[in-house]
């Protein structure tokens, strides 16, 4: 499940993220960490990227179920990440989309590494812009998309964690 990705740090303090032989920087090593190799926390039995967890105590009244709270707390869009390149972005679509399906791999491997007995969903899609997401699966609550009933052009896929494998599923 790993992408072929590489981070190199030079001189000037700016990480250089080579994702299949494209360049792409970030603004710093910390960013790049966060978003590339996130920690997790858990909190009223979900899980969440820490940088992006809520604060206190879990509000479940705003959702309908788990997989609601963690979808809408997991997910990061990927120009937010690229924002500096944001003006350009139509020259810039494929570093993008390579960003998303690397960090989309990454998030599905961590979460395979430090769940080892949990079963996730890790979603990219690609509406309007790559977004990544992901949520815990439950056996009574469905999915957050249904991967065979995405629209093609969202060129969505999915890795699916259970019990530390990967499978990645394509519409």
């Amino acid at each position: 499940c790993a992408s072929a990705i590489s981070i190199h740090i030079p001189g000037d303090g700016v990480p250089i993220i080579i994702v299949r032989r494209q360049l792409i920087a970030v603004p710093s090593p910390e960013t790049a960490q966060r978003y590339f190799w996130p920690e997790f926390s858990v909190l009223g039995n979900c899980v969440f990227v820490r940088s992006c967890a809520p604060t206190g105590r879990l509000d479940t009244k705003l959702f309908a179920t788990r997989t609601d709270i963690e979808v809408a707390y997991n997910h990061l869009h990927i120009w937010d990440l690229l924002s500096w390149l944001y003006p350009a972005r139509r020259s810039f679509k494929t570093q993008a989309t390579l960003v998303g399906h690397a960090i989309a791999a990454n998030w599905a491997t961590k979460l395979a590494f430090e769940f080892p007995r949990k079963k996730f969903l890790v979603f990219y899609t690609n509406e309007h812009d790559p977004i990544v997401r992901f949520h815990t699966l439950r056996p009574r609550e469905p999915a957050w998309l249904d991967i065979a009933s995405a629209p093609k052009d969202w060129n969505t896929f999915a890795y699916k964690v259970i019990n530390g494998a990967i499978q990645k599923i394509s519409v």
